[in-house]
């Protein structure tokens, strides 16, 4: 398989706002600050209030960085976790 194959992007949209999602199955490589500022750049073309990036890999130190002053979450693998544990289905 190749990285391209194993990510899915998809678009959450609640009233106004616009949330843009991209998940990687990525097992071994980190997501790159060049992934997370294309994401960045789509979002702001499609006027998205916000991105999300979800990689079990985890992301560069370059990658956090860029994202840490703007509306990107960042999410891996045990943050990943995390989130799952903690919600309530109904």
């Amino acid at each position: 398989h190749t990285a391209y194959r194993r990510q899915r992007q998809m678009c959450i949209r609640d009233r106004n706002e616009v949330v843009l999602v991209q998940c990687k199955h990525w097992k071994s490589t980190r997501v790159s600050v060049t992934v997370v500022r294309e994401m960045l750049g789509i979002a702001v073309h499609h006027q998205a209030s916000g991105v999300i990036i979800i990689c079990c890999s985890g992301f560069t130190r370059d990658a956090q960085a860029f994202a840490r002053d703007k509306q990107i979450q960042l999410v891996d693998g045990a943050a990943l976790v995390d989130m799952i544990a903690s919600a309530t289905f109904e």
